[in-house]
C-alpha cells in the first residue's frame, strides 16, 4: 500500500480586504492584477451560476469556510458556490478545495490538487478553478509548453493534469475575443525531507 497526502494550491484572486479562506494543505500563492485588458470586477455580480436554482442539497465541508450556507448553487461539475455577505462569494470545489473572495482581480481564481506519494512523487493533479461570466474560454499552460482546454461549466472548471508538471500560467479568451494571459505559476507540492 501506498501512503498517500492530498494537497491543494491556488492562485488567490481576492480583493485587499477580501481574505481567502482555506479547507485543505495549502500552499497559496497571491496574484497581483493582469495587465489591460482585465478590469477588476465584482465577483457576486460576475458569476451567474449564482442566479440557478439552489442545489437539493449543502455539503458538510462548506461550514469549513465559515457561517453554513442555507443553500448553495452548482459549480461547474460538482463544486458549490454561495453568496457569503461580506465574503462576497464562497466556492468548494469537486476536490474539497475552495475559499471566499469579493472581487476577481484576474478572470479566473485557479486551484491544483493532487495526491503525493510518501516518497515526494506525484501521483494525480487537477487544475480546478472559477472564472467571471466574461470568460469564453480557459487553457491551462503547462512549464512543459503544454495547454490544456477547459470545459467551462456554471462558471467552473476542472482538468486532469500530467503528475508532476508545474502550472505556468492560464491564458482566457474573453467573450469579446480579447487574449488575457495570466503568468501566474502554480508548482507541484511536494512533502518535507523526512
Amino acid at each position: 500500500m501506498i501512503a498517500r497526502s492530498r494537497w491543494t494550491q491556488v492562485i488567490a484572486v481576492a480583493a485587499a480586504c477580501g481574505a481567502l479562506v482555506v479547507v485543505a494543505i495549502w500552499r497559496t500563492h497571491s496574484a497581483d492584477a493582469g495587465k489591460a485588458p482585465w478590469v477588476p470586477v465584482s465577483a457576486p455580480d460576475n458569476i451567474a451560476a449564482l442566479n440557478q436554482p439552489a442545489a437539493l442539497s449543502t455539503p458538510a465541508a462548506a461550514a469549513q469556510l465559515g457561517a453554513p450556507p442555507r443553500e448553495t448553487r452548482n459549480l461547474g461539475v460538482g463544486g458549490r458556490i454561495w453568496a457569503n455577505g461580506s465574503a462576497g462569494v464562497c466556492v468548494l470545489l469537486r476536490s474539497g478545495a475552495g475559499g471566499c473572495f469579493q472581487q476577481f482581480t484576474k478572470p479566473v481564481v485557479l486551484f491544483m490538487t493532487g495526491e503525493t506519494a510518501a516518497d515526494g512523487r506525484q501521483l494525480s493533479a487537477t487544475a480546478e478553478g472559477v472564472v467571471a461570466d466574461a470568460v469564453a474560454a480557459a487553457r491551462v499552460v503547462m512549464a512543459d509548453g503544454t495547454k490544456i482546454d477547459t470545459n467551462i461549466v456554471a462558471n467552473g472548471f476542472e482538468v486532469g493534469l500530467p503528475p508532476g508538471v508545474a502550472i505556468t500560467g492560464v491564458e482566457v479568451t474573453l467573450r469579446n475575443r480579447t487574449l488575457f494571459v495570466s503568468d501566474d505559476a502554480l508548482r507541484p507540492f511536494a512533502p518535507p525531507p523526512g
